[in-house]
Parts: C-alpha cells; structure tokens; sequence
C-alpha cells in the first residue's frame, strides 16, 4: 500500500512539474497555434517565441471583421486538437481562452 501511495505522490508531483515549470517546453517544443474562420476567409497563426500571441489573433480577427462586415465568417475557430496525453499541457486546456473556441477540423 505504501509503494501504491509513493509512486501516485511521484506521478502527481511529474504532471504538476510538467504544467508549471519550463520542463512542458521540453517536452512539447515550442508550440504553434493555428485559426480560421470557416471559409478560410481569415486565417491567422499564433507563435509565441516570435511574440505573436493569442491577444494578436483576437485583435486581427476583430480588425477582420470590422473590415469585412459583410462576411458570413464571424466565428473563430482553433484548428489544433486538444490532446489529452499530452498531461503537460492540462492546465492550458482548462484555462487558457485558446481552448474555449470551437474546434475545427483542416481539410487538406
């Protein structure tokens, strides 16, 4: 029973390290976040080593819109899925605004 309890501490403390400290870089690399409307009309990515972030792509996709009011593209969406084996990257999911739009499936 106690080696039961060490080794769930021992999993816990990896996920929470891996959340919050620069090892999900390690073991995510730097990641890429990709948006579009549905027509494909707007399309904007999210970089955030080269300081493009989330904030941009909102401030793009409304400056989209007040340009193009007569467009049927009015909904953002994320084309990347959420995994959820990439545990280093659940405290994102549950609480970064990214994760909060629609998911939408990139036909190639």
């Amino acid at each position: 029973m106690k080696k039961m309890t060490i080794s769930i501490l021992i999993i816990v403390l990896i996920i929470l390290l891996a959340n919050y400290t620069g090892l999900k870089t390690v073991l995510g690399g730097l990641p890429v976040y990709k948006y579009a409307t549905e027509s494909n009309e707007f399309v904007d990515t999210e970089i955030l080593w080269k300081g493009l972030n989330f904030e941009n792509t909102l401030s793009n996709f409304k400056k989209f819109k007040v340009e193009n009011p007569n467009t049927n593209d009015a909904v953002l969406y994320r084309t990347f899925k959420i995994e959820p084996l990439k545990f280093w990257n659940w405290h994102d999911y549950l609480t970064h605004e990214r994760y909060k739009l629609p998911y939408k499936e990139i036909i190639k």
